[in-house]
């Protein structure tokens, strides 16, 4: 079975313990939960991120644009 995903807005204990539901029959309960809880922080920081890339990018259309008008 694949390794569940963090749906949006998901706290960690939801997600893990969803996570557990779903895949903790197939590890012992130790690695099961370093499963979870590696998935949940690491696609919270692939999220991270992905918006501070989106804001800088942002700030430099703005820049940009604003040098335009000059």
């Amino acid at each position: 079975m694949p390794i569940p995903k963090p749906n949006s807005g998901e706290s960690e204990s939801d997600f893990v313990g969803r996570c557990m539901s779903e895949i903790g029959n197939e590890y012992e309960q130790e690695q099961a939960l370093a499963i979870c809880f590696n998935t949940y922080r690491t696609e919270k920081a692939e999220a991270m991120e992905k918006n501070i890339q989106a804001l800088k990018d942002a700030e430099k259309y703005v820049n940009d644009f604003l040098s335009g008008q000059n």
